[in-house]
């Protein structure tokens, strides 16, 4: 009974309710609580919670299930075991709560990173283990990538890209090997986690095919493009000539001034900080963000052409074949 006790526990701080157990050849029913059957390590019990409205009904209803699921997780799971069940969706709402408060992330957001390395696949893995502040899981996968779990604290302030881009120039300076990176967005619970891997590999497969000479993908321009993939080829060529000129053609084609471009947007469209990321001087950035202005028509200094500029940048692979 000790275990069902705990379960038990476990389900009332979920469900903020008091939840009665019995055995079922020993229940006793009355007008003013609503029953549930259900069976846990091979006993059957009934369950009763106080009340017979709609949402007390709804408990009852769903309840069953998460006892069964407890029952059946009982035996121990290793960190990666419970965290790889976390990111292929399985596990009920109680299985995930029971584990997350074992390895103490219970009340910790997430983000899940997708890394995809031409070699030295364990020594990233490690080193990726390493940067975070031990709170991060990093897990194989079956396709050979990676998966990094980053959790932090409902107060602080991360930026998941920022997060990505420190990653993979720990990895470039500490192994010599270029790592791509998708990032997905935040997850509040254990129960979004499989949402931002799949957003995290959606962006690692758009910078692959895409933007080959970015290391870090953010999973927001992976559903920008998916958007517009999804509109004609015709209506994107519509839309790619009302916003730029002729000359934009030979931006989109020069490695260093697309990279340019981008280094700008990151920077919040900040001169020096831009410079001084580049290693450029401020003048050859100048000249540089002018040479764009006059081929595209459009002053990325200013934010609506900042915009318009990221749009056609997403635009130019889709229109130039």
């Amino acid at each position: 009974m000790e275990a069902l006790k705990k379960a038990t526990v476990e389900l009332e701080k979920i469900i903020g309710r008091k939840i009665a157990v019995q055995r079922e050849k020993e229940a006793v029913k009355d007008d003013a609580h609503t029953y549930f059957h259900f069976t846990f390590k091979g006993e059957k019990y009934v369950g009763a919670l106080e009340g017979t409205d709609g949402q007390t009904a709804a408990f009852a209803a769903l309840l069953p299930a998460h006892f069964d699921g407890l029952a059946e997780e009982t035996r121990s799971l290793s960190k990666t075991q419970f965290f790889s069940k976390v990111l292929s969706g399985e596990g009920t709402p109680a299985f995930l709560y029971q584990y997350a408060k074992k390895f103490f992330v219970e009340d910790a957001f997430c983000f899940v990173l997708a890394l995809e390395t031409p070699r030295l696949t364990s020594e990233v893995k490690t080193l990726s283990a390493q940067y975070g502040d031990g709170m991060d899981v990093v897990l194989d996968t079956e396709d050979g990538r990676l998966a990094l779990l980053h959790f932090f604290g409902k107060q602080e302030e991360v930026t998941a890209v920022a997060y990505a881009t420190g990653l993979a120039q720990f990895i470039k300076e500490e192994l010599g090997v270029d790592v791509q990176i998708g990032v997905g967005p935040v997850a509040r619970s254990l129960e979004e986690a499989p949402l931002s891997y799949q957003q995290a590999l959606g962006a690692l497969r758009y910078g692959g095919t895409h933007d080959k000479r970015e290391k870090v993908h953010s999973y927001k321009d992976f559903v920008l493009v998916k958007m517009l993939e999804d509109i004609p080829q015709s209506r994107l060529e519509e839309y790619y000539s009302l916003l730029s000129r002729e000359g934009a053609r030979e931006i989109f084609e020069d490695e260093e001034m697309l990279l340019t471009a981008k280094e700008f947007l990151r920077g919040n469209l900040n001169v020096s900080e831009t410079a001084r990321s580049m290693y450029l001087h401020r003048n050859t950035l100048t000249y540089r963000l002018d040479k764009i202005e006059r081929e595209t028509g459009l002053n990325i200094r200013v934010f609506a052409d900042a915009v318009s500029f990221h749009v056609l940048a997403l635009l130019y692979p889709l229109v130039k074949g």
